[in-house]
Formats: C-alpha cells, sequence, structure tokens
C-alpha cells in the first residue's frame, strides 16, 4: 500500500488502473507496457512499472506525457546525466596492472558520461554484441567486475590524436573551436587567437585538464597555502622567523638564492604608496620571471583562493570577464573603488603601480601540455614571449611551433596558424595536423625535461664566435632569453644552474644517461599512476616537507632492493638490470663493521641508537660515485639589485678538463620515513650526502624601518617566534646603482654607485663578477653603500648577509671502470682499491679520504667562487673585507652526525675565509687527525680472522690429548682466542648436543649430554670473514655419591659405621674422634665396619656421647677425599 500512489492523484480511473493491475498480477501490466517499449524499457527487469507511471516526481510524470505523446526520450530525462546510478557502475573497472587510469576515470559512467558527454543509451542501447554481454554479466546477481577490455577488446590510441581540434576562450568568458576562413595562399591562417592547451587538451583529458593546479607542476604547491576550510593562510604562517614566505611551493617560497618575495596573496592596498612599499613579486611578476620554467596553470590563470569582490560572483580566474570589466571602470574613473589594489591585478614597473593585463594582449599563462609532450617543443621561442614580449597567451602556441605572432596587430588575434601545422576542415574548424600529433608522446621525453631542470649556463650564444661544440656536450640546449637588442639588452639572459631547480648538466658517462629523467622520476612504484604528472621527486633539506618527497627511485630501490618495495617478492618498479654492489663494495672493505657511530631507528617513536655499522651505513652512494665538472654557481650576488653568478668548475664554454666543481658534504637522512607501519624502517640512515654550496649575497636591514612591508622588523616576534631577516626589495637597492657597463652578453651591468663620486664609474671599484659587475670587496665600498641607504631613509641599516645553502648533488654518477667519455674513460669512485694486472688488489682506496688532501672530510671549500680584478681582468677568488663588527654576516647550514642543524660562520678577522670539508660534518681537527691516521690492516680490513679454542674448563685443547673431560652436567668457561691483532670480531659457540648458539669471546657452558660433544667456534670479522674451529671434549656421567650412616645402641660402645657408592680405592683410613684411628685395606664399592667407642665423660653431652667421625680415601697411595659424620650414642 505504502508503494501505491495516493488517493485523488492523478484521478480515481488511474487508481483503480493501478489497483486492479496489481490484481491481475504485474505480468499484465509489464505485457501491456512491453506492447510500445519492448526491450529498450522493460527487458527482464523485476521493477515495479507502477513506479513509474505514477511517480509524482513532476520530472518523470512530464518524460511519461513527453513520450506516451509521441516524442523519443532518454534515460537522463528522468535520472538526469546517470549521476544516480553511478555507484550501480562500480563493477565496470580499469584493467589490473594496466595503466589506464593515468588517463581514464575507474567509474564507467565518469569516463562516458562526465568526461566524454555520452548518454545511457550509447550503452543500454548499444547491438553490439561485446557490450550486451558485458552489461549482462555486470549486471547479474554475483555482479562480477568487468574491465575496460570487455567491450574495447583491441584499443589503438594511435588514433586519438587524429584530430585535436584548437579551442579557446573568448572575451566574454565563453569557450570555442577556432574556426578561420582566411585565404591560406600565404600557407597561414592569420589573425586568430592563440589556442589553450588546457581547453584543447582538455576536451579528452577533462580530469587531468580540471586538476591542473593539483600537481606541484602547474599549482606549485598552491593548495597548501589555504587552511582546512579553503581560506588563504595569514601570510607568516609557514615560517614564522621568515613572515614574508607565503607558500610551502616556488609560488610563495623564498630563497636567498632568488630573493624576490612574493606579496601578501590574500590582502588588499588602500593606496598605490602602500602597493609599493608591501608588493615586491606580483603573481604577473612570478609569471614573467619564473615561468621560463614552469608549465603554466596554477597560478598562471587562477588564484587558487577565489576572488571576492562585492558586486561580482566568486570566482578564480584571472581573466574573469566581468572582473575585467569592473578594472575597465575604476580604470576610467581613476580609482579602485570596484576592485581594490592586490597582488593579482596589479604590479610594480619602472617604479609605478600598473595593471596585470589578463584580459588584454598579454592575457593568462595556460597551462601547457605540448611543453612535457611535445618532440621538438621550442623553449626558446616560448620563452621570449613571456620574458621578453610579456605575452603569456601566445607562449604555448608558439612554443609548439604553431605559427607565429603577428606584433603588428593589436590586441591578442594576432596569431598566424602555420598550414603546415594545422589543418582546417569542412567547417573551418581548426585543428593540429599530423606533423605535429606524430610528435605527441604519452611519457615525455628527457629532452623536454631538461629545458626546465637540466642548467644552461650560456655565456656566448652567438655560434659565429665560438660555435656549438661545447654544448653538444651537455644533455640539454635550449638557452632562455633576455633582450639581444642591438645595444643592451633589455634584461639580461636568465641563467639556470645548480641553483635553480635539483637537475644538472649530465656528463656523457653518467651511467644512468641511457635511461633518461623516467628511469628514475617516472613509475617509481611510490606513487599513483594516476598521478603521473606529478612524478617522483627527491627529499630537499631546503624545502617544506612535501607528500611526495622521496618519491623518486632512490639507488638502493634498484641496486639493493631489485625493485621490491615492500619486500612482498613481486617488483614494484623497473630496475633496468642493476649490477650487484654488494660484491664490489665487499671488496673495496666498504661493507667492514668498523664505524662505532652509525645511526638508526630503534622503536616505534623514531628514537635514533648508534651501532657498530659500515661505511655504507653511513655513506650515501652519491658521496662517492658522483663527480661534478662542468660550471656550477658558488655565489649569486643581488647587492646590486640584480641576480648574477659567480662559478666554479670548468667554464661552460669550455669541454671540462682536469677541473671540477669541489662538493662540501654534510649529514641527512636517506629517507624522511623514521617508522612504517608502527615499525622502525630497517633502511633508514643518517649518511653523508654531496652538496654544492651557493651563497647568496644580499643586503640585510639591521635598522629600525621595516625593509620589505610585512609588518615585521628582524628581531620582532611572530608568534612567539623571532624574526630573523628583513631582506630589502631588489628594486630599493637597484635604484642606488649605475648600471653603465655592457658585458659581452650585451647585459647591461651595475657599474657604480649613484651620488657617490668616488664609486660611481666601474674602474673605481677592486672586484668584478664574472658577468662583469662589480662586486663589493672592500670596506670602503661597504661603507659607501650604507652611508647612502641611511641616507634614503635613516630607519635602514644595511648589513651585507653571506647566506650560503647546500643543494643536493644527485646526478653525474661516473662509471667504477675505464670506457668513453668525457672525462677520458677514467673511473671514479671514492674508496676504488688498486688492482694489479690479474685483477687482485693490490692497496684499499682508503687513503682517497683517510689522509689525503680531499674525499670527504679533507681539503677546503671556497664559498664565493671566483671573480675577476677590474684592474688586469685576471681571474681571482672572490674575498671581502670590512671595517666594523656585524657589517657582514656569514653563515652556511649544515647538519651534525645526530641530525641538529647548525650554522657556520665562514669570516676570520673582519674576512671571508675558505671553509675546511670537516666542518660541514661538524668535526672538529682532532676528529679528522683520528680519520686520517686509520690505516686498513689496523682496523682489521684485509687481515683474516683466525678461530682459536685458546681453553676450556682453564684446559688448552691442543695439549690435553685425546680429549679434555668434563663431568656431565658441570658448568665449564670456554674462552676464544683473539681472532687476529687487529680489528673488530664477533665469536659464536655452538655444541653438537644442543641446537643453541652462545655468543662471545668468553662463555659458559653447561654439558647435559655425555659421549663425545663436538665443540664449535666460529669467528667473522668487520668484513664478514669467517673462521671456524671446531673439537671434541668427552663427557663422562659424575662418580657416584658416597654415603656414610651407622646404626648405635643407646648405652653400648659397639657401633657399624656403613660407607657406600665409595670411588675406585685401596685404603680407608677411619679418624674415630674417640682419639683412636685405624687402617683399613679395603676395595669394595660399600663396607660396614664395626669400633667400640669409649664411653667417656668428655663426649657426654646433652645425654648423648658425640664423636666427629672421619674416613680419608686412599688410591695407590694417593688421597682422594674425606667423608665424615658426627656419630651419636644415646646415654
Amino acid at each position: 500500500e505504502a508503494d501505491l500512489p495516493p488517493a485523488g492523484f492523478p484521478g480515481t480511473p488511474e487508481r483503480e488502473a493501478y489497483e486492479a493491475a496489481y490484481a491481475a498480477g504485474l505480468a499484465e501490466l509489464k505485457l501491456s507496457c512491453y506492447t510500445c517499449h519492448g526491450d529498450a524499457v522493460i527487458g527482464t527487469s523485476s521493477w515495479d512499472l507502477g513506479k513509474v507511471y505514477f511517480q509524482p516526481d513532476p520530472v518523470v510524470r512530464a518524460a511519461v506525457a513527453s513520450g506516451m505523446a509521441g516524442d523519443d526520450i532518454a534515460c537522463e530525462d528522468c535520472h538526469g546525466n546517470a549521476a544516480d546510478h553511478r555507484s550501480a557502475h562500480d563493477h565496470a573497472i580499469l584493467p589490473v596492472g594496466e595503466d589506464c587510469g593515468s588517463c581514464h576515470a575507474a567509474n564507467v559512467v565518469d569516463e562516458h558520461v562526465a568526461n566524454h558527454g555520452l548518454s545511457c543509451a550509447a550503452c543500454h542501447d548499444s547491438t553490439d554484441q561485446l557490450v550486451v554481454d558485458a552489461i549482462a554479466l555486470g549486471s547479474t546477481p554475483s555482479s562480477q567486475d568487468v574491465d575496460c577490455h570487455a567491450c574495447h577488446q583491441v584499443v589503438d590510441h594511435s588514433a586519438a590524436h587524429n584530430r585535436i581540434y584548437l579551442r579557446t576562450r573568448l572575451a566574454d568568458g565563453s569557450e570555442t573551436i577556432i574556426t578561420s576562413t582566411d585565404d591560406i595562399a600565404d600557407g597561414t591562417f592569420d589573425d586568430l587567437p592563440p589556442y589553450r592547451p588546457s581547453l584543447t587538451c582538455g576536451a579528452c583529458h577533462q580530469r587531468i585538464a580540471g586538476d591542473h593546479a593539483g600537481n606541484y607542476h602547474s599549482g606549485l604547491r598552491t593548495g597548501e597555502m589555504l587552511d582546512e576550510g579553503g581560506s588563504p593562510l595569514p601570510r607568516g604562517t609557514l615560517d614564522p622567523a621568515r613572515p614574508w614566505i607565503s607558500g610551502p611551493g616556488v609560488f610563495g617560497n623564498w630563497c636567498p638564492t632568488y630573493q624576490r618575495q612574493l606579496a601578501d596573496m590574500s590582502a588588499s592596498y588602500t593606496s598605490e604608496s602602500e602597493f609599493l612599499e608591501k608588493v615586491d613579486l606580483s603573481a604577473f611578476d612570478f609569471l614573467k620571471n619564473c615561468s621560463i620554467c614552469h608549465v603554466g596553470g596554477g597560478p598562471g590563470d587562477r588564484n587558487p583562493f577565489g576572488y571576492q569582490v562585492t558586486g561580482l560572483a566568486p570566482h578564480d580566474d584571472h581573466d574573469n570577464p566581468e572582473r575585467a570589466a569592473a578594472l575597465d571602470a575604476d580604470e576610467a574613473n581613476g580609482n579602485h573603488d570596484l576592485v581594490p589594489l592586490n597582488a593579482w591585478d596589479f604590479h610594480v614597473e619602472d617604479g609605478m603601480v600598473v595593471r596585470s593585463d589578463w584580459s588584454g594582449g598579454t592575457g593568462v599563462l595556460d597551462v601547457d601540455c605540448l611543453l612535457c609532450h611535445l618532440d621538438g617543443y621550442d623553449f626558446f621561442g616560448r620563452n621570449q614571449q613571456i620574458r621578453r614580449f610579456t605575452r603569456f597567451r601566445q607562449a604555448a602556441a608558439v612554443g609548439a611551433g604553431l605559427g607565429t605572432v603577428d606584433a603588428a596587430v593589436a590586441g591578442s588575434d594576432n596569431f598566424d596558424y602555420d598550414r603546415i601545422y594545422v589543418n582546417r576542415d569542412e567547417n573551418n574548424q581548426l585543428y593540429l595536423s599530423w606533423y605535429t600529433t606524430y610528435r605527441i608522446n604519452r611519457v615525455p621525453r628527457s629532452d623536454n625535461c631538461i629545458n626546465c631542470h637540466m642548467p644552461d649556463m650560456v655565456m656566448h650564444e652567438n655560434e659565429t664566435e665560438q660555435g656549438d661544440l661545447w654544448q653538444s656536450h651537455f644533455y640539454a640546449d635550449a638557452a632562455i632569453p633576455g633582450g639581444d637588442f642591438a645595444t643592451a639588452n633589455l634584461e639580461p639572459a636568465v641563467k639556470r644552474n645548480d641553483s635553480v631547480k635539483r637537475g644538472d648538466s649530465w656528463r656523457q658517462d653518467e651511467v644512468h644517461k641511457f635511461m633518461g629523467c623516467g628511469g628514475c622520476h617516472s613509475e617509481t612504484g611510490k606513487f599513483s599512476a594516476r598521478d603521473q604528472h606529478s612524478p617522483g621527486k627527491g627529499l630537499d633539506p631546503l624545502k617544506f616537507a612535501s607528500a611526495a618527497d622521496v618519491t623518486v627511485k632512490m639507488c638502493e630501490d634498484c641496486h639493493v632492493l631489485y625493485g621490491d618495495l615492500d619486500g612482498d617478492g613481486q617488483r614494484d618498479t623497473m630496475t633496468y638490470g642493476p649490477p650487484e654492489m654488494q660484491v664490489y663494495h665487499d671488496q673495496a672493505g666498504l661493507l667492514a663493521k668498523i664505524v662505532p657511530t652509525a645511526r638508526r631507528v630503534v622503536d616505534a617513536e623514531g628514537n635514533e641508537e648508534e651501532f657498530l655499522g659500515s661505511h655504507i651505513d653511513i655513506l650515501s652512494c652519491t658521496a662517492c660515485h658522483v663527480e661534478k665538472r662542468f660550471a656550477a654557481a658558488r655565489s649569486v650576488d643581488f647587492t646590486s639589485g640584480r641576480g648574477y653568478y659567480n662559478l666554479v668548475g670548468t667554464p661552460p664554454d669550455q669541454i671540462p678538463d682536469s677541473d671540477y666543481v669541489p662538493l662540501a658534504y654534510s649529514w641527512r637522512e636517506n629517507t624522511n620515513a623514521k617508522v612504517i607501519d608502527g615499525e622502525p624502517n630497517p633502511y633508514w640512515r643518517r649518511q653523508i650526502y654531496p652538496f654544492n654550496y651557493v651563497t647568496s649575497m644580499y643586503w640585510d636591514n639591521y635598522g629600525s624601518a621595516d625593509a620589505n612591508g610585512d609588518g615585521y622588523r628582524r628581531g620582532d616576534s611572530n608568534s612567539g617566534v623571532t624574526v630573523i631577516g628583513d631582506p630589502f626589495f631588489m628594486r630599493t637597492i637597484a635604484e642606488q646603482f649605475n648600471f653603465d657597463h655592457v658585458n659581452d652578453n650585451h647585459d647591461p651591468v651595475a657599474s657604480g654607485l649613484s651620488d657617490v663620486g668616488a664609486l660611481d664609474q666601474r674602474d673605481e671599484w677592486s672586484l668584478a663578477g664574472q658577468d662583469g659587475n662589480i662586486i663589493f670587496s672592500r670596506p670602503q665600498e661597504i661603507d659607501a653603500f650604507q652611508n647612502l641607504m641611511q641616507a634614503v631613509n635613516p630607519g635602514y641599516l644595511p648589513r651585507l648577509k653571506l647566506e650560503s645553502r647546500p643543494f643536493l648533488v644527485v646526478h653525474n654518477v661516473m662509471p667504477t671502470r675505464s670506457g668513453s667519455g668525457l672525462s677520458g674513460g677514467a673511473a671514479y669512485a671514492l674508496g676504488t682499491p688498486t688492482r694489479d694486472a690479474g685483477g687482485q688488489i693490490t692497496a684499499y682506496g682508503c687513503s682517497q679520504c683517510h689522509g689525503g688532501s680531499e674525499g670527504v672530510f679533507n681539503g677546503e671549500i671556497d664559498m664565493l667562487g671566483r671573480g675577476v680584478a677590474i684592474a688586469d681582468n685576471t681571474p681571482v677568488s672572490i674575498e671581502i673585507s670590512w671595517n666594523d663588527a656585524g657589517d657582514v654576516e656569514t653563515a652556511a647550514r649544515a647538519w651534525q652526525r645526530d641530525g641538529s642543524e647548525f650554522k657556520l660562520d665562514f669570516t676570520a678577522a673582519n674576512q671571508t675565509r675558505t671553509v675546511e670539508r670537516r666542518e660541514f660534518l661538524g668535526y672538529d681537527p682532532a676528529r679528522v687527525a683520528a680519520l686520517n691516521a686509520i690505516v686498513p690492516a689496523e682496523v682489521g680490513v684485509g687481515v683474516d680472522p683466525v678461530a682459536n679454542i685458546a681453553a676450556i674448563d682453564g684446559q688448552d685443547p691442543d695439549v690435553v690429548l685425546p680429549y679434555i673431560e668434563i663431568v656431565q652436567g658441570s658448568t665449564v668457561t670456554l674462552v676464544a682466542a683473539d681472532g687476529a691483532a687487529h680489528g673488530s670480531f664477533t665469536y659464536r659457540w655452538n655444541f653438537s648436543d644442543s641446537p643453541d648458539t652462545v655468543e662471545g669471546q668468553s662463555v659458559d657452558y653447561q654439558f647435559n649430554a655425555t659421549g663425545l660433544v663436538t665443540v664449535s667456534l666460529t669467528v667473522i670479522d668487520e668484513e664478514s670473514k669467517v673462521s671456524r674451529q671446531s673439537v671434541q671434549v668427552n663427557v663422562v656421567a659424575p662418580a657416584p655419591q658416597t654415603t656414610f650412616t651407622y646404626t648405635a645402641t643407646a648405652g653400648s660402645p659397639s657401633v657399624t659405621l656403613s660407607l657406600a657408592g665409595l670411588p675406585a680405592h685401596d685404603l680407608l683410613y677411619f679418624y674415630y674422634g674417640d682419639g683412636r684411628r685405624e687402617r683399613v685395606y679395603h676395595s669394595a664399592a660399600s663396607i660396614d665396619h664395626q669400633h667400640n667407642y669409649r664411653l667417656l665423660s668428655r663426649y657426654l653431652s646433652n645425654g648423648s656421647y658425640n664423636y666427629l667421625t672421619s674416613v680419608r680415601i686412599y688410591q695407590g697411595g694417593t688421597y682422594m677425599e674425606t667423608i665424615q659424620d658426627t656419630v651419636s650414642i644415646p646415654q
């Protein structure tokens, strides 16, 4: 009755018909419906058709009425777009073990309906037998899982990109396919809007395109700038000591080697003067300066916080048309009434606050899929659009090589598509031609990765000047443009090096080069395949912790675990057939357990303990196997308001020879997972890693003014944490300099202090950087700048900060055996032993660190790199001196063995100094002296152990022959001689009468079985070398226990003395205790001997005569033992 329509709906006749149908049976109703609908609706369904016909839902009623009127209706007319049935399709799954999920949704409704816009009828009305069978199988009572292959048995993805239509967004916010009726006689489709990759690729790849801000290549961790409720975290929350930091990723973070400070992106400002005071880096500035290595999307086209403006609907797109209209109105009225000043819509340019042109000719920077996925992508062209011409919208189209920008055409509809790379269909719609689509790769190739992640130190871009031979030795090729104009660049070329990303210029003999970037960064077995746009990354000690940390393949994953990451016996990731390293490490003595201070996790709380480990426990693989020769930055000079690199290593325009980049070494964890599933991680170690230290040279304010507008001064408290800096805006510094000197790269560089007569010309300075810029190196130069800044603002007290940060070095793993390569085929690995012609080791490689001038803890590190003496243009090491204490502050971050961070001061007597390698490890000179004094043989390395059982129960088994005799049940001490003169040893004892093993050089053991028992000693030294010795002992049953009893009668002197269990003997000597004694020659095991005691008063006590009677037992004249008892005769 509850299922019946209410009385009066829709009328009495219908209710009566309904009740009659129930009375007649559901079969008749189904039969009547079947007459028109057939299997398409009825089928074999068991549901109640009355619930449809009499459904009170007006949507259903309207659909039924429409159908009865003769209209075609679909499932969606009642059910919406199948959303109500989503869970019913959970049995339609992705194939197990395949990577369909990297592109396709797991639920068939999500994939077919949400991603591709198909209707339910596409499958449920299909006559394809594969589809019919698949639906039937998934709809059975057992609801079996049915994967993609049930319908898509053979899938050819090669045709997926046959026609990729170019889509864009118009000024009114609508999306459209780009069309052209242009005459293509000139080979181009002219004056069109540039395509938007997120719309073009997102037409099929909707999930990926829609969530592009969620991966760190595009989103740059902007999601972590929000609290749990989705509101922006207050600036300074992430790092209270540095309140100008607002985000954990590139967007919002700050590092001394970049210096730009992202503004408070959730704030608005009441005036342009306040904006200039508080805003350094806006979203627009970020894109222009940083997007040469940013794929776009994320903050490039949307505000992760969302725009909330009075009078406008909430939105997040920068180019929202309503927002643009409001900004236009403000601009026309000369105010900011509708949209207040903020760092999304405005930026600073030439000292003025200007509007960021998101909706005009500049546009937004859309996520650029082809930047990674297209062979031959033109990074140089793309980056020119971003950096030189400030045309964000056109960057993707230029980078993909689809055409050119017609700069003569105003606005953004100025792109001319090349007929070779773009086709036009019969409807005048443009799509990518085969010449483009055949170069699209599902998995990005290394040639694309390196354009952002591998540094190009481009010193000379003119090939006629020097040719490009040297560039062929880099595993990268694209330069980043500056201005490149006839007289001087408008902006200097941007150089990438080890201070940017973790990439490095790979040498030709890097052993992993054949795998490419994806060999270690893709399909690592540590993250979901759906997250393919956030490939595996390492553990960066300088950045905020991320869930993606240590998702890259580590050396141990292939070389130790062989791809079985979870220990279940199944390979979780491709390993490329790595060599067995244990053998080589063993031969080099590196497995010897001679390091008493190795550290490991001891409990589920993550507490650590020291243990006796090997070099492998304290040295990362890269500490010994990486050699770095290409140029790397050792310092970045921001003291003139622009960044200039000072390098070490082989100059970037030369092929590496004997020069190399000296690395420092410090302690870091090999993984951040100390505990896994509640248990200590057995692979966790704190190890020594190689670092390239890059020192940032910048001005920090120690005065009373707030130099960067974050609301804090150095020394202020922020949430109970002391603020440790107040770095100046770069433009504030640059305003004090002349930039009259143009270097060989056509870059204008700092040449002198403005308004300082003695130092306004370059030749009045002592030292220049490698780009020709002046460097502060003398006291008078530092004093002059301080005075100049205090004249600008008395609250400014600039001090030169030299902050050195360690950049982890992981690439350039060299061959350990001779072969081909730029290094002349020379093998490289710290600790490599010397071998003779037959391959036998003649000397260990310990001296390369212990006692050498280099290695891990010997030698020195130049913290500032090389410069040029201005007077004669000769290369010199950069050294800085000053007058007043505190004028210069230095700090280099490093870590102790226990993981605690410390900072090295690299000054001495008011000048900079080189740093000894030992200092980065926290070693003092005495520690290094002890390490350098180590000789392999004196710690047991190369010395074979010898097992020698020195004593058993105090007897030497080599002397007592044939066997040492042990009485059954007795506990004896066994002692092993030292395994060798030097080394550490483990002593293990085994006994043939027990399965147990006893460890120790001296042990106690109880022998419980009689007969011959084998005693085995195993000695294992620090190199796991083994020596064994076995001897036998004879375990005999213990002798019978002699008993002494007597029989006495009251008042009678006659007593019978009874002895039993006597040992072998021939004489018993009785001492009766009454003044008499007697020898009895006897050899039997027992005796009953009668004696008459003297009953004298002196023996009387307490009513009895008492006599201490003793019997001495002899055998062959040898005394054996004495037994005694007190004989008592009652009075």
